[in-house]
């Protein structure tokens, strides 16, 4: 049994569309209060469907799951069919605390602001969330998450279709989170810079179903690395802005020229 500081755990977990054709199998994964956590995997392997299963839209065909009932979901985009302010999307993560026929209250306006605050976005709270940048639209779905006082923060790919400054932007929002809020946070990521940078723990995801689980510095190596993603990844350490030595993870250039690409 999961002890008292387990949020999250997954035991031998799998998933299948089809009988005997594993998504992934045999799975592991567990999260304590206050941590961050990073899954990482190419295309296929199966990530966007383990955060189905842990948010509640899809079932583990194989193992158990524990996760809280009090997440806030972060998905990859949000489709709106009218346009709502700013405010009025981040309430919406209120919902579990107005009853069905209520409407939000001093209070909920209370968290809403502050998560807004949070995440920097409290200026941009009567704007059309439709009028946003992909960076600050992503910040405002981080706030309606943290607005319902949730005990996990899940993002599925959140940088994903981002460019490097709105990526910075958000990574330096769950940064703070992390290090000022003591967020427990899990997040899907095709960056493994982002976990060197933030995670305590990572889940490697491969195509062929199998998995490996561990802490970060453990498992974001050279070799597991290339493996997981098919190219040759390089890791070495280098100060930053005068800091101390910080991780730095890239795949390694290929000379294009020599393999035929013009």
């Amino acid at each position: 049994m999961a002890d008292a500081h387990t949020l999250v755990e997954i035991r031998d977990g799998g998933f299948a569309y089809k009988a005997g054709h594993w998504l992934f199998h045999q799975l592991y994964l567990h999260l304590e209060e206050g941590q961050v956590g990073m899954i990482l995997g190419p295309n296929g392997s199966g990530k966007t469907t383990l955060m189905r299963c842990l948010v509640g839209d899809a079932r583990l065909r194989a193992g158990t799951i524990t996760c809280p009932r009090r997440l806030g979901y972060v998905p990859q985009t949000l489709a709106l069919t009218f346009d709502f302010a700013v405010r009025d999307i981040v309430v919406m993560g209120r919902v579990r605390h107005i009853s069905l026929l209520g409407t939000p209250n001093a209070e909920d306006w209370q968290h809403v602001d502050r998560a807004l605050e949070t995440v920097g976005m409290r200026a941009f709270a009567e704007r059309s969330f439709l009028s946003l940048s992909g960076g600050e639209k992503q910040l405002v779905l981080i706030a309606r998450a943290l607005a319902g006082g949730n005990q996990l923060l899940l993002l599925d790919e959140p940088t994903a279709a981002l460019d490097i400054a709105n990526q910075d932007r958000v990574l330096q929002v769950l940064w703070h989170l992390r290090a000022q809020e003591d967020t427990t946070i899990l997040m899907s990521t095709h960056d493994p810079q982002h976990a060197a940078d933030l995670a305590d723990v990572v889940l490697l995801m491969n195509r062929d179903g199998t998995s490996a689980f561990g802490p970060t510095e453990t498992l974001l190596t050279e070799s597991k690395l290339s493996a997981l993603y098919g190219v040759p990844m390089r890791r070495h350490e280098a100060a930053v802005n005068g800091g101390p030595p910080h991780v730095l993870l890239a795949p390694v250039s290929h000379h294009y020229r020599e393999v035929g690409v013009q």
